[in-house]
């Protein structure tokens, strides 16, 4: 069991305008968690009472349980199996630039709810090769009350305000992979399929959305791979991240109203070379295929990037 407190104070300001307005919140709340374990099972409950400032009184409870179906013993090839599921609510206060911001181009609503979330996930891990590998399954189903936003309220000057959206959803599975064929070698990687839609809006003439619409900047198909070796002094590790096609805007030309992100992949180099029991020499490349491609639309991301360092430990 723990409580906590939290005091936010801020003070924000429009430059442009020369005005400024002070903001504050105060946030209180418990929360309590109970764990049983058992051999092959384990279970756990709990949950938090919160009192905020912005929203009032909510209790969000979450509970998750996991059981070993096969423990695996001396099998060379299938280790152990295990499944495991959960389910639980979630609740995130409207930061205090939501709230209160004072710039007509994300301008503060102080009538902001709360996004508010249900989630449920059930999955299936399985090890093999006397756990140097593992394979993980999860299928997940989560919905949103009130997502905050920015709209834009006059195309002409690019004004925009914060708001909610409604009720949306984002349903999917996920398949990850990691292999250690020998001590000195590591592969992992992991693919995401997300369904997400936009149920009901407060903002149905808005093209971007509307019921139906996919949620903004929420790719369909991602995934990353990362390999790492090391032997002796030296370490190497490559990372790959692939983002697929999204809903996407600037914001600024709409005209097509809506954009597509095609999407990109990048690949980062890291390399670590041990000079002493203290000193490590580092090196790392960012977007080592100098790929060109933009995170959201309208901000290009930076081309091959590299730096160098040490690091010293006492």
């Amino acid at each position: 069991m723990l409580a906590d407190w939290d005091g936010e104070r801020a003070t924000l300001e429009d430059l442009r305008a020369g005005t400024s307005r002070p903001a504050s919140r105060d946030n209180a709340g418990v929360s309590v968690q109970h764990q049983a374990v058992w051999r092959r099972l384990v279970v756990i409950a709990g949950g938090r009472f919160e009192h905020n400032a912005s929203f009032g009184d909510a209790f969000v409870p979450r509970g998750s349980v996991a059981f070993v179906v096969h423990e695996g013993g001396r099998d060379p090839l299938f280790g152990a199996t295990s499944v495991h599921a959960a389910a639980g609510k979630g609740i995130k206060e409207p930061t205090l630039v939501q709230s209160f911001s004072l710039s007509p181009f994300f301008l503060g609503n102080p009538d902001l709810a709360p996004e508010r979330s249900r989630s449920v996930e059930v999955g299936v891990d399985q090890r093999l090769a006397t756990d140097r590998a593992r394979i993980a399954f999860t299928w997940f189903d989560n919905r949103y009350q009130d997502l905050i936003a920015l709209r834009t309220t006059n195309p002409q000057t690019f004004e925009a305000q914060y708001f909610n959206i409604g009720l949306s959803r984002a349903r999917g599975a996920e398949l990850s992979v990691d292999v250690a064929p020998t001590a000195e070698l590591r592969a992992r990687g992991s693919y995401t399929f997300l369904d997400s839609e936009v149920l009901d809006s407060t903002s149905p003439g808005s093209p971007l959305f509307q019921p139906g619409q996919p949620l903004l900047r929420r790719p369909r198909h991602s995934g990353f791979v990362d390999v790492s070796w090391s032997r002796a002094r030296l370490g190497v590790t490559l990372t790959g991240l692939f983002i697929g096609h999204y809903l996407d805007s600037d914001f600024s030309s709409l005209e097509p109203p809506l954009t597509e992100n095609p999407g990109y992949t990048t690949w980062d180099a890291r390399v670590s070379y041990r000079v002493t029991a203290r000193l490590t020499a580092l090196l790392s490349i960012d977007n080592l295929a100098n790929a060109n491609y933009m995170e959201p639309l309208g901000y290009q991301a930076l081309g091959r990037a590299a730096r160098a360092g040490v690091r010293v430990t006492f």
